[in-house]
């Protein structure tokens, strides 16, 4: 041939084949025709999502290519592919590279928890990292409780399904305990607490507890993002009792009865102190007895509406101790020789007096003297009134005695000769000589003793040792006696003559 060799340029070639000699053959020639390879041509695939439908890959080309490909299906990974045409088809080999895209994972602000009193958001269909799609349920639920929510993305993504828990919070009330109601006088003013028992917090208004007297509502106001609701307390404030009480009497002698008399407003209870050791809880009237002397300090507690106020009236009652009249008497019996009394004061916790002398006569002297007339045998009734300061007083009743004088007659001379006459040597007395104390004693000229009575009935009959008549002669006579009014003692002697 000629050319020998094929030229690969495109188009169309002469070749002149000239026959060797000897084989009686003729020359001949050939056009050859050289085009241009067919480029195979695809629609190119993807990007592919990993979790989407995977295509197979065409054997057949756009433009009428056939042929294989290696690797001969679309892998999960971003892949290299080589098509080789199938032969006879003046086609070149082609590639295509495939991206495989991982899914996008749609984000979302998480929503909730929800208050149930809260304004419910609708939910995103649009998520943070541009994903579309729907929701199932589509809107939130408001009951109380957590439910999920599932997002399925619109096609063509490349992204997956998410799900979104949410929950409904119920309303939590503030459970405050209540302050219960207290007294205005009442040191330790309770605080409102910022934080209730179930953890809400929040602000109060007023903001402190006040005094004044009544019921004042205080306004809750919840802090925010608590799920709970505002509330309020009531606190009432009792007004402290004005504690007055009345006395029927301040002063006075022991034992001194005194009523006390509870004034006070609506008293629910009362508690007294009398300062004597004794008390009462008596919300009205309470008597009470003073048995000593001195000044004491009363006080009277009184509750009502949960409030408690104490009263003291200081040295409110003054008891005096009471007077105690006494005397004596100076002497106790009067007689024509002695007719005046003089009388000695011996009263205690007294300071005037009045005398009364049972014959019209009277005094105001603390020791006075009277005079009585002594002709009055049946005696004065002397009384002493006592009284002390504050008017107290005490009597004492006595009697003054009158008796006559004694009188008494001693013989100077008997006659113990057995006769019907004066035989027996004794003194005659009047009424007023006692039989107690009496002693009668006869002495001889020696001093001796030669008869003795304490009778005064018996006399000496002149004999000695009751034998015989003793010698005539003058006798010593010793005569002790006492007055039975007044008990005054009489002392005498005497001589008296033994006749015959």
């Amino acid at each position: 041939w000629n050319p020998t060799t094929i030229n690969t340029t495109v188009g169309s070639h002469h070749y002149i084949f000239s026959a060797t000699a000897n084989q009686c053959a003729a020359d001949t020639v050939m056009d050859i025709v050289i085009t241009n390879n067919i480029v195979p041509s695809f629609t190119q695939i993807g990007p592919l999502c990993a979790t989407g439908t995977i295509p197979a890959i065409p054997t057949t080309s756009s433009n009428n290519i056939t042929g294989s490909w290696n690797p001969s299906t679309i892998s999960s990974a971003n892949t290299h592919y080589v098509f080789t045409a199938d032969a006879n088809q003046c086609a070149s080999n082609t590639s295509m590279d495939i991206v495989v895209t991982n899914s996008i994972q749609p984000t979302f602000t998480q929503i909730g928890p929800l208050c149930k009193s809260a304004t419910i958001p609708s939910l995103p269909t649009s998520s943070t990292n541009n994903i579309t799609g729907t929701w199932n349920p589509s809107s939130i639920v408001t009951t109380p409780g957590t439910n999920n929510y599932i997002f399925t993305a619109d096609p063509n993504q490349c992204a997956g399904n998410t799900n979104m828990n949410i929950t409904i919070n119920p309303i939590v009330r503030p459970n405050f305990t209540q302050i219960n109601p207290f007294c205005e006088s009442e040191p330790n003013i309770p605080t409102l607490p910022t934080s209730s028992p179930n953890n809400i917090t929040g602000t109060w208004n007023p903001s402190l507890v006040g005094t004044s007297i009544g019921a004042t509502v205080y306004n809750f106001i919840a802090s925010p993002n608590q799920c709970t609701v505002d509330t309020t307390m009531s606190i009432t404030v009792n007004s402290a009792p004005i504690v007055s009480f009345t006395v029927d009497k301040t002063s006075g002698c022991v034992p001194l009865d005194v009523v006390f008399t509870n004034t006070t407003t609506n008293s629910t209870s009362t508690q007294w102190n009398f300062g004597n050791s004794t008390s009462s809880n008596s919300t009205t009237t309470a008597p009470v007895t003073y048995s000593t002397s001195g000044c004491f300090d009363v006080t009277l507690t009184v509750n009502s509406n949960g409030c408690s106020t104490t009263k003291t009236i200081n040295q409110l009652v003054c008891a005096d101790a009471k007077p105690v009249a006494q005397f004596i008497m100076t002497p106790n019996t009067i007689t024509t020789e002695n007719s005046v009394a003089k009388f000695y004061n011996t009263s205690s916790n007294a300071s005037t007096y009045i005398w009364s002398f049972g014959d019209g006569g009277s005094s105001t002297l603390t020791n006075p003297d009277h005079a009585f007339d002594p002709t009055n045998l049946a005696g004065y009734t002397i009384s002493l009134i006592a009284i002390s300061s504050s008017g107290c007083s005490d009597t004492l009743v006595t009697t003054l005695s009158v008796s006559e004088n004694l009188m008494y007659y001693v013989p100077n001379s008997f006659t113990p000769d057995g006769n019907a006459f004066n035989n027996v040597f004794k003194p005659i007395f009047n009424d007023e000589i006692s039989t107690e104390n009496y002693s009668l004693y006869i002495f001889n000229r020696w001093g001796e003793l030669v008869f003795e009575t304490h009778d005064k009935n018996q006399g000496w009959d002149g004999t000695y040792k009751s034998k015989k008549i003793c010698e005539l002669g003058t006798y010593t006579w010793k005569l002790e006696m006492s007055q039975k009014s007044n008990d005054n003692k009489v002392l005498i002697n005497g001589h008296v003559n033994l006749l015959k």
